[in-house]
């Protein structure tokens, strides 16, 4: 975690140095900002909710977590209208204990990500988005003495801002909501209904189209 804090400390740092004289020219909201083309970036947030065990009766678990990683991505715009795809990967602090038929046990999502669809509209430095698509995670449980894991698919929706600090520097900020369904993790009646909400910050730098 402090490594992709770093990081991002670094980028903002040289693209601030670009970043006043980019406000001057674009600021009115006149010249749209071109976020066309490749990119890549860091970022960092937080989850909060809770996962469900069991079936009859059920055990909450909280999952509020903090989280990095880094995204990849691809954007064509014409207009005003933006449309890409994106990947990321993130490392997770998402973990809790329980007691279930009074048997201790344990519950972690330490990795997860997406590979999604993403649709903004452009004005001046700003894109508003809409995003959904494919998502992965890794579970980890321990119930009774025996463990189990698993990697689980599932969905992504949500949206966010970008916005234009210099010609190859934006920051953002997004909301998304992961659903990765029912797990069986094969230690009765060890099962998990696995859903996350995330709020996340990033910055990314555009390489341009190609």
């Amino acid at each position: 975690m402090r490594l992709f804090l770093s990081l991002a400390t670094v980028l903002l740092a040289v693209g601030g140095v670009q970043a006043a004289d980019f406000a001057a020219t674009k600021g009115s909201g006149l010249i749209d900002h071109d976020f066309g083309g490749a990119y890549g970036g860091l970022q960092v947030g937080g989850a909060w909710g809770a996962v469900q065990l069991g079936v009859n009766p059920s055990v909450s678990v909280a999952t509020n977590a903090v989280f990095g990683g880094a995204h990849l991505g691809y954007t064509v715009v014409t207009g005003h209208v933006a449309a890409g795809v994106e990947a990321d990967v993130n490392g997770a602090s998402a973990s809790g204990r329980f007691v279930y038929g009074a048997l201790p046990g344990s519950y972690a999502q330490n990795l997860f990500g997406s590979a999604d669809a993403r649709l903004g509209w452009v004005s001046g430095q700003a894109m508003v988005f809409a995003l959904a698509g494919y998502a992965w995670t890794t579970l980890e449980g321990r119930y009774a003495g025996a463990d189990s894991s698993a990697v689980r698919s599932g969905y992504v929706v949500g949206g966010g801002l970008d916005y234009a600090l210099t010609d190859q520097f934006s920051w953002r900020l997004e909301y998304r909501y992961y659903d990765f369904g029912r797990q069986d993790f094969g230690i009765a009646p060890f099962s998990a209904r696995i859903a996350d909400n995330i709020l996340r910050a990033g910055v990314s730098y555009r390489f341009g189209g190609f």
